[in-house]
């Protein structure tokens, strides 16, 4: 399904949303979301439930900027499959901690359209609820 906004391109994005089931059970189904900014560049984000564990940023801001992010798994054995089915090497899943860093970077970088020079700051938290929050918020 493509969502049109009615806007240009350039500045908002085209909204494509895609659903596959794992393993061929419609129980185990992944939803994966693509926003596309003309040809300014392309985001990903893969989805499990309600819950963005995975994205790829593709786009051009001074240099080319492709990066894929995988998040480990903290919430079920459901949750664990789909990350499988997107990309089996555990090598490359990161903290949540980490993850949520980089995915509210990648947002910064694929809307506003700042230089890809943005620090990647470490957040600091000893709250332990915090720690294993679900929802990621930019």
């Amino acid at each position: 399904m493509i969502i049109r906004t009615g806007y240009d391109e350039a500045y908002f994005p085209s909204i494509t949303l895609e659903s596959y089931d794992v393993n061929n059970r419609y129980n185990m189904r992944c939803v994966v979301v693509s926003l596309k900014m003309g040809s300014r560049g392309e985001m990903t984000l893969w989805y499990s439930y309600d819950e963005i564990v995975a994205f790829r940023i593709d786009v051009y801001r001074e240099v080319w900027i492709n990066e894929f992010h995988i998040c480990e798994n903290i919430w079920s054995q459901t949750t664990g499959k789909h990350l499988n089915w997107i990309d089996p090497s555990k090598e490359k899943r990161e903290s949540y901690e980490e993850f949520s860093e980089n995915l509210r970077r990648a947002f910064i970088i694929f809307y506003s359209g700042v230089s890809a020079s943005i620090p990647n700051h470490k957040r600091h938290n000893n709250n332990s609820k915090e720690k294993h929050m679900r929802k990621i918020t930019v």
